[in-house]
């Protein structure tokens, strides 16, 4: 089945840069501002979706929009600051209106500090009496988003009424008199709300692991690690689809490790994943040994493992994931110049039946017969890429590895990266409405504001019992 995706803006969000290693987030973002589209500087109004974020709260929870959205029938956001007089002044009719919707699980009220220390809005939170999450944006990124915050000034109180889909129906701009009433009217209105004609789709993406289980959180490697992942795909985010560009293995020879991570990675449950050069870096026989103590979901177009006698056929070329009634394809593909300077005896294992834009040009056009939408996970350089994305028609989004950049690149189709050494998860939001996509991608930081999966931390200490003791022959 074709569809005919049309060309609309890509709306890049900025990143939460949270307690660990922020000021090494904020270095990254700089390279990634020119992302931001210029609609983005236009005032935020009623009937737009409310920006995706991903924000620790004083509750000791870390929140994304799509995680609360999954159960929600309507959602509230007042923006505040401790300095702020009517801020202070309308929390007992917040307070209020929550108790009422008390016994309604689907309403949840949040507040959202702007722009200040924790420590100052724990202050805050005491003196004043708050009772609700404080979402903490230190940034005040979600802020200025929502125009809370526009040039030096903040807007404030401002509260942020959403229905289920994430459409803002309600924005209260300063303090109001009699707002119990009011607010409450706008949530019934909210919460009535049917899911109407737009599907939204929710891809979390990753590529680059590098084999680290566990972030040192030391300036070499201040956040990430393949245990807050753990957390993040299974407590905090409600993706619709999991996918994986590569390079989830270590760089270096490290064949202990790599059956370890593989192990996390088919915990993890992705729906697609496309092999990238490092898998292969402990040799084609330590990547089948490993491989065939752990099925993972293998998209694999272009790629064979042989010697003199034979070949083995890995994964498959591609697979159709039906979400809400829509199909999308994924399939993957790898370069053969991600291996240039691998040894002779790891390449000539490897056979690359066709380039990738060889192998793309061939099974897109089987795919888009049978699907809505095709994704396409790239292993690849930055040129190679930007050539397949121009030269091979009918892709949507290609979700890329090998280079561990952050990357957002607008277009048709719509280049994606989330970064190196597992420090980022992508999160790329499709809304679908009358034959037509427009895309969200967010980066979220997996700092010390995530916390380690207990799985994962043991899973880790057993691998460190393991390599120091295959350390110890090395001292006879």
């Amino acid at each position: 089945m074709l569809n005919v995706v049309k060309s609309l803006p890509v709306r890049q969000s900025g990143l939460p840069a949270g307690k660990a290693g922020g000021s090494a987030v904020k270095k990254i973002l700089a390279a990634c501002a020119l992302l931001l589209l210029s609609n983005s500087l236009s005032a935020f109004q009623e009937g737009e979706n409310m920006p995706n974020f991903g924000l620790p709260a004083s509750d000791g929870n870390f929140y994304m929009l799509s995680g609360l959205l999954e159960n929600a029938s309507a959602l509230v956001f007042s923006f505040f600051d401790s300095n702020c007089a009517p801020c202070r002044k309308e929390l007992p009719s917040l307070l209020a209106t929550e108790k009422k919707y008390a016994a309604d699980k689907g309403v949840r009220f949040f507040m959202v500090s702007v722009g200040e220390d924790r420590e100052t809005v724990k202050k805050c939170i005491k003196e004043w009496g708050i009772t609700q999450p404080v979402l903490y944006d230190e940034s005040a990124d979600l802020a200025k988003q929502c125009s809370v915050v526009t040039g030096s000034f903040k807007n404030i109180p401002r509260t942020f009424v959403t229905d289920r889909n994430g459409r803002v129906t309600k924005i209260f701009k300063g303090y109001q008199e009699g707002l119990v009433k009011v607010l409450s009217m706008e949530i019934d209105k909210a919460a009535s709300a049917s899911t109407g004609t737009v599907k939204t789709i929710r891809i979390l993406y990753t590529n680059s692991a590098n084999g680290i289980i566990e972030s040192c959180d030391c300036p070499t490697n201040p956040y990430g690690g393949l245990v807050r992942r753990l957390t993040f795909f299974q407590k905090i985010a409600a993706p619709d689809i999991k996918i994986s560009a590569g390079d989830f293995f270590s760089p270096n020879n490290e064949q202990i490790k790599n059956r370890y991570v593989a192990g996390i990675m088919a915990k993890l449950d992705y729906d697609a994943v496309c092999v990238g050069d490092q898998e292969f870096r402990a040799g084609a026989e330590a990547f089948q040994s490993i491989l065939s103590e752990h099925e993972l979901p293998i998209v694999n177009a272009n790629m064979q493992l042989c010697d003199e006698k034979s070949c083995s056929v890995f994964g498959k070329p591609y697979i159709i994931k039906e979400v809400k009634g829509v199909k999308i394809g994924i399939t993957g593909v790898t370069s053969e110049s991600c291996f240039l300077f691998y040894p002779q005896k790891i390449k000539e294992r490897l056979k690359i039946t066709a380039p990738p834009r060889e192998a793309l040009a061939e099974i897109v056009p089987i795919m888009r017969e049978k699907c809505d939408y095709v994704f396409a996970l790239v292993h690849a350089g930055e040129k190679e890429v930007e050539e397949i994305a121009a030269a091979v028609k009918g892709i949507d989004v290609i979700f890329s590895g090998h280079t561990q950049t952050l990357t957002c690149k607008k277009g048709k189709p719509l280049i994606v990266q989330a970064g190196a050494a597992a420090r980022y998860v992508g999160e790329l939001t499709m809304r679908l409405s009358g034959g037509s996509a427009e895309y969200e991608n967010k980066f979220f930081p997996l700092t010390e504001d995530i916390v380690r999966d207990a799985w994962g931390l043991s899973l880790n200490e057993k691998y460190l019992i393991e390599y120091k003791k295959s350390l110890e022959k090395f001292k006879q």
